[in-house]
């Protein structure tokens, strides 16, 4: 059974923001999954910052960058931009999810 989550929902456009940045990287889809992991599979509090930093991190974005970006008004803008610096080469992956089928 997953762990509880909080009451409240994903902001849409913070996650769709981590999915933009991560897809720069060629991590999209792998930040996608492994949020949707989180959230569906793990009951990940994804209003949580630090929940959202540690994923974004886990998929190849730098961390430092992602907190700032997320404690300012630029999370709206630059998803449109797809702005940030990647900390890894794209070829890194998402960690596997330990739910079991």
């Amino acid at each position: 059974m997953p762990a509880t989550r909080s009451s409240g929902s994903p902001t849409r456009s913070i996650v769709t923001s981590l999915i933009h940045w991560a897809d720069r990287i060629g991590n999209g889809a792998l930040m996608k999954q492994h949020l949707m992991d989180l959230y569906f599979a793990e009951g990940g509090d994804l209003t949580d910052r630090a929940v959202l930093v540690k994923a974004a991190a886990e998929c190849g974005l730098d961390a430092d960058e992602v907190r700032k970006l997320l404690a300012s008004d630029e999370t709206s803008r630059t998803s449109k931009r797809k702005r940030i610096p990647p900390r890894r080469p794209a070829s890194t992956a998402c960690p596997a999810s330990s739910s079991a089928d």
